[in-house]
């Protein structure tokens, strides 16, 4: 994956160019692994402030693994976790200096119509809920989403569609 990077912080902004590696395999029905190098180069993002510093963003690598479970009439689950770790140190150390953060989840689609969420990042919880209303050709979707975070709790709300 290619990627150009923008950001901005008040009257300043950056720009970069990146590459992601990634490899995803299913070995049997339902079960995915994947291996990503996120930022493989060392993403540099170069910022137009006078002083015109440069950040890199390190290398970051992921893996991960998800199972897909169908349960006749009623609906479908996926349950997921991964691990993401910087490029400079690939072995965590103690609880309280490890360079590896863990994720999982799972989520549970009701008559493929209602979804329920949950999950954590670093032991910090998140949930959420789903609806998916096909109307004819067309699909609405309703998504609800919290995140329990040092910075303060996240609520988020979105509708989208499929035409």
């Amino acid at each position: 994956n290619l990627k150009l990077l923008k950001q901005s912080l008040f009257e300043n902004s950056g720009n970069g160019f990146g590459i992601d590696l990634g490899l995803m395999l299913e070995p049997f029905r339902g079960l995915r692994i994947g291996a990503m190098l996120e930022d493989a180069t060392g993403t540099q993002i170069r910022w137009n402030t006078p002083a015109r510093p440069t950040f890199t963003r390190d290398p970051r690598f992921r893996f991960g693994a998800s199972y897909h479970l169908s349960f006749p009439v009623i609906g479908h689950a996926t349950v997921g976790a991964d691990m993401e770790t910087d490029g400079k140190n690939l072995e965590a150390s103690d609880a309280s200096g490890s360079n590896v953060l863990f994720r999982y989840g799972a989520e549970y689609w009701l008559f493929n119509v209602v979804a329920l969420r949950v999950g954590a990042e670093g032991g910090e919880l998140a949930a959420g809920a789903g609806l998916r209303l096909r109307l004819g050709e067309a699909t609405l979707f309703a998504d609800y989403a919290f995140n329990a975070h040092e910075l303060g709790d996240s609520q988020r709300i979105s509708v989208s569609g499929l035409f």
